[in-house]
């Protein structure tokens, strides 16, 4: 149990489906959290993994999703083609008939943004929390990127499907970049975010996966 004065911990033994219990907290409780450690509960649910590169890739169903467009296609290809040869991906585009139900029964890796690719459109809502893109900048985990000469891409959960996670490789370089960054990629399968500024430069970060077994208090 949390408490504004630090944490009460309590074994509790549980012999039935439900039980009820008592904690006798000094200060009034904020939070509770159960099995804090995993020692009971070992098996999490998707939506508690943080949602990296590694699970788009490792998901043997995952569909990566070109532009359409000729020139947004062309920075795109080379480094579509590499990812998908090496962790043997189906590859579509986003003018094919059907790629709405992409985003409900894949994981996906989309190539380009919204301006650029149709599917990153529609997955706009999956991706908002953590990533903002715009004209020539984009915003993540409050940080703020040029986008001219950068290579970046960020990994998220499908809020519907927890099970499926959809990333998304966005450029403001050129092809040879572009692929440059995506051969680097699969160096960061546990990263939720990364970003190439040029050159050998580098950062990258992870998400928080979400607790279940955690409840907030509101008073």
């Amino acid at each position: 149990v949390h408490t504004a004065g630090g944490e009460v911990i309590e074994k509790i033994t549980v012999k039935n489906a439900s039980e009820k219990v008592k904690i006798k907290t000094t200060q009034a409780p904020i939070g509770l959290t159960v099995d804090p450690e995993y020692q009971n509960f070992r098996v999490l649910w998707p939506e508690e993994l943080p949602p990296s590169f590694g699970a788009c890739f490792g998901d043997p169903a995952t569909v990566a999703v070109l532009p359409s467009d000729e020139l947004a296609q062309e920075k795109f290809a080379a480094a579509a083609e590499s990812l998908a040869r090496d962790f043997e991906l189906e590859t579509a585009t986003d003018a094919e008939a059907g790629v709405r139900d992409f985003i409900g029964a894949s994981s996906l890796l989309v190539f380009g943004s919204p301006e650029e690719n149709r599917v990153a459109r529609l997955a706009g809502v999956h991706l908002a929390s953590r990533i903002k893109i715009e004209e020539k900048s984009f915003i993540i985990e409050g940080t703020r990127y040029d986008l001219p000469g950068t290579v970046a891409a960020v990994a998220v959960r499908n809020a519907k499907d927890p099970s499926k996670t959809i990333c998304l490789m966005i450029s403001g370089a050129g092809g040879e970049e572009t692929l440059r960054a995506a051969r680097r990629l699969r160096y960061f399968s546990k990263s939720g975010f990364i970003v190439f500024p040029g050159g050998d430069k580098v950062e990258e970060g992870r998400f928080e996966g979400k607790n279940l077994l955690n409840y907030n208090m509101v008073h």
